[in-house]
C-alpha cells in the first residue's frame, strides 16, 4: 500500500509539471530542471567549434550530444559551453544539450532543439587559362 506521504509527493510532482515563462519545467522526485535554450556557436573554425547556451534554473551539470551523421557521442560538462576539436572542415554537426540532476541520476530535462552547425573552411578552386 502506498503511504500518504508518498501519494502527496507524487501529486505534488504531477502538479509541478508545468510551463514557466514558456519553458517546460519538470519536478520528478528531485530538482527542477529546465531544458537549455539559445544554443549559439562561437569560435567556429575548420576543425573546432564551441557551443554556448543558457539555462534559467542554474543546474550543476549538462549533457551535450554531438551527431556527425556516422556516430553520436555524449559529453558531460558543468559549464554553459562546450568546445569540440579535431572536427572535419566544412562538415555539419548536429548538437543538442540537456540538464542533468547529477551524473548517476536518470532525472534530466528534455533535449534542447537540435541545431546543425557546419565547421568553416574553404574549397580550393583550380583555374585553367583558356
Amino acid at each position: 500500500m502506498i503511504s500518504s506521504l508518498r501519494l502527496l509527493l507524487l501529486l505534488f510532482c504531477f502538479l509541478c509539471f508545468h510551463h514557466h515563462d514558456g519553458v517546460m519545467v519538470y519536478c520528478l522526485d528531485g530538482p527542477i530542471l529546465v531544458l537549455p535554450e539559445d544554443l549559439d556557436p562561437s569560435d567556429v573554425g575548420p576543425t573546432q567549434l564551441t557551443i554556448r547556451w543558457t539555462d534559467e534554473m542554474d543546474p550543476n551539470l549538462f549533457q551535450v550530444e554531438i551527431d556527425n551523421g556516422h556516430s553520436v557521442v555524449y559529453y558531460n560538462t558543468t559549464d554553459y559551453s562546450y568546445s569540440l576539436s579535431d572536427l572535419v572542415p566544412l562538415y555539419p554537426y548536429v548538437v543538442r544539450v540537456r540538464s542533468l540532476a547529477d551524473p548517476s541520476s536518470e532525472v534530466t530535462s528534455d533535449w534542447s532543439m537540435a541545431k546543425v552547425y557546419t565547421t568553416s573552411g574553404f574549397i580550393a578552386r583550380l583555374y585553367h587559362p583558356l
